[in-house]
């Protein structure tokens, strides 16, 4: 979807101000840097199902050696006073990190940076925010965007648990009370695994 008809679609909308004020905030950035190739807009958003509790869910596609400091440069548009909580992470290869982000508003936002080694495909549906030199046209799949009963729980160990529960609380939020309490029941059993004597030790990346 182009950004001027996602824009449009959401102008109306009172719930998700906040998010599109953000949203706002972030993109002259993304578009005057020279390090992002190409930027898009994942998750509810793009679907056409986003509410007041949906999350940014962005990935930046970036020039070798660039992803840390896009990274660093757009999180730090984020006021400190407004952030509750932060995660980090990294993809697999090398200069791709993430982080995850809970604000005080209860809105979130999720900004992934993805080096030209590292795999990853853009699936649909996606808003176009961010393009040059035919950066998504390499990304796309056919393939179909995960669900959330395709998520992984706990796989990124204890430090997550406050986002993980924090999506929980979302879908409770919306009246989905069997999408949480399966996650809940997937998420205990996979705690009671990890602390296993013997078990692996998580590893904080994100597979692609």
């Amino acid at each position: 979807m182009p950004l001027e008809e996602f824009l449009q679609r959401y102008k109306l909308n009172p719930e998700t101000t906040l998010q599109l004020a953000l949203l706002r905030r972030l993109l002259p950035v993304l578009k005057a840097s020279s390090a992002c190739l190409g930027a898009v807009l994942l998750g509810s958003f793009a679907k056409g199902l986003a509410d007041r509790v949906s999350d940014l869910d962005l990935v930046l596609f970036c020039r070798e050696g660039t992803g840390p400091e896009l990274l660093a440069r757009v999180a730090a548009l984020i006021p400190a006073e407004e952030i509750f909580s932060t995660f980090d992470g990294a993809h697999k290869g090398v200069g791709s990190p993430f982080t995850e982000i809970i604000l005080y508003n209860f809105t979130s936002i999720e900004i992934h940076t993805i080096a030209p080694g590292t795999k990853f495909k853009i699936k649909t549906p996606f808003v176009e925010l961010h393009n040059i030199e035919n950066c998504l046209e390499a990304r796309l799949s056919q393939s179909s965007a995960p669900t959330r009963e395709t998520l992984v729980p706990y796989r990124h160990g204890p430090k997550w648990l406050p986002w993980e529960l924090f999506n929980c609380m979302k879908w409770l939020s919306r009246g989905e009370v069997e999408t949480a309490k399966k996650y809940l029941v997937r998420l205990g059993k996979a705690i009671e695994a990890a602390d296993k004597p013997g078990a692996p030790e998580h590893v904080h990346n994100e597979a692609q």
